[in-house]
């Protein structure tokens, strides 16, 4: 009980400094809860200080490059309000801490690598973390030169079993992307006025840009996990010319009947998953389908000067609902380059299917009805993409 209280007492301490950020008080609370819970149980054994016999916090780690040890080490941030599980969004691993204290593979069972981490200012957490390397040639201990404090790692019977519950953390994965995006269809005409009716292909490209988030819950059938995709992508009227004209027929003498679409936002909701591939499993393969929406601009315009009825025309805006569909290739880059969470770089490719959706106009001059539609249309987006996957428990 007196280091329950004495943890709680520096929690306090940490919690009202001023200069602590809320990054460096969420770490202190979390590294504080994996101190009370090391030091409440008396089972757990892992690193432990040599002098005292105490168990001390660790953390696993895990090589940057399962191939290349020149590229050095990651440490494994435990989940927020759990400091006994940990997950790695680089590799997708998840780790807990089983009766012994030491960190495990959850799918696995097996023990990880881990080391002791240590405060480093033990009076002011706001100055953070650092880890303890094991000595050259024993990984069982390590010396920490700044406390000159010496750590060793007690193995664990076979009989242990995890502690907890193994739990997939929520992985949230923010993610912009960049390239160009464009539309594709067939538009007609028709007019109760005996005009000739009329078809033709069209198609406008323009660059693009899109931002959304992927969720992934922890759901995996077997190396593939699951989550699902948010994102909206700039439609024509942001970096493209706006309007564009789908036909334009020449009739009534000098007079021309034009339909003209745009586009003003892109919105895919999509069920999204995720393999590792390659000989490292480094690259990870997504795919995703689901529901899309644009939002359509259509105008219709009849020339009729020659007759002296003036130019009318009309305008609609609707929101179509169609299927979309995802394919991309990524890959990190670094694990730890951004605010501590890795960067994920890849590119990526989306189809999108729409309804045809028509627009009439009546001509106030004949009375007739012209009819221009827009046909089904294929949105595409290709793009590079840009993510930072990072764990919220």
């Amino acid at each position: 009980m007196g280091d329950f209280f004495r943890c709680f007492g520096i929690l306090l301490f940490a919690l009202k400094s001023c200069d602590a950020s809320w990054r460096t008080r969420s770490a202190a609370f979390g590294l504080l809860l994996a101190i009370i819970t090391s030091t409440s149980s008396g089972a757990l054994a892992g690193w432990i200080d040599v002098k005292t016999g105490e168990p001390v916090v660790a953390r696993p780690v895990l090589l940057n490059d399962p191939n290349d040890y020149s590229k050095g080490v990651r440490v494994v941030k435990t989940n927020i309000g759990d400091p006994r599980q940990a997950y790695d969004p680089v590799s997708g691993r998840n780790f807990a801490i089983n009766d012994c204290g030491d960190w495990i593979d959850v799918k696995t069972g097996k023990s990880v690598v881990s080391r002791p981490v240590l405060l480093n200012d033990p009076n002011d957490y706001s100055k953070g973390v650092r880890v303890v390397k094991t000595n050259i040639g024993d990984p069982k201990r390590a010396y920490d030169p700044v406390s000159g404090r010496n750590f060793a790692l007690q193995p664990c019977p076979k009989t242990a079993v995890p502690a907890t519950t193994p739990q997939v953390g929520m992985v949230i994965e923010p993610h912009v992307g960049i390239g160009i995006g464009g539309s594709s269809g067939t538009s007609t005409y028709d007019s109760t006025g005996g005009q000739l009716p009329f078809n033709g292909d069209w198609s406008r490209t323009n660059a693009q840009i899109c931002g959304g988030t992927t969720f992934w819950p922890g759901f995996v059938v077997g190396p593939t996990r699951v989550g699902l995709d948010v994102n909206v992508c700039s439609g024509s009227n942001t970096f493209g010319s706006g309007d564009t004209s789908l036909f334009t027929i020449m009739r009534h003498g000098p007079g021309d009947v034009n339909l003209r679409s745009s586009t003003n936002v892109i919105i895919d909701v999509l069920f999204k998953g995720e393999v590792p591939i390659g000989p490292s499993n480094n690259l990870f393969l997504s795919s995703g389908i689901g529901p899309t929406f644009r939002e359509l601009n259509l105008t219709l315009a009849s020339d009729q000067s020659f007759f002296g009825g003036g130019v009318p025309s009309i305008s609609d805006t609707t929101w179509q609902t169609g299927l979309g569909l995802s394919a991309g290739l990524s890959t990190f880059v670094c694990p730890n380059c951004i605010a501590g969470n890795p960067l994920k770089v890849g590119i990526e490719g989306r189809a999108r299917f729409f309804p045809s959706q028509s627009i009439s106009l009546r001509s106030p001059a004949f009375g007739f009805v012209e009819t221009g539609s827009i046909g089904r249309t294929t949105d595409y987006s290709a793009l590079v993409t840009f993510g930072v996957p990072f764990n919220i428990r």
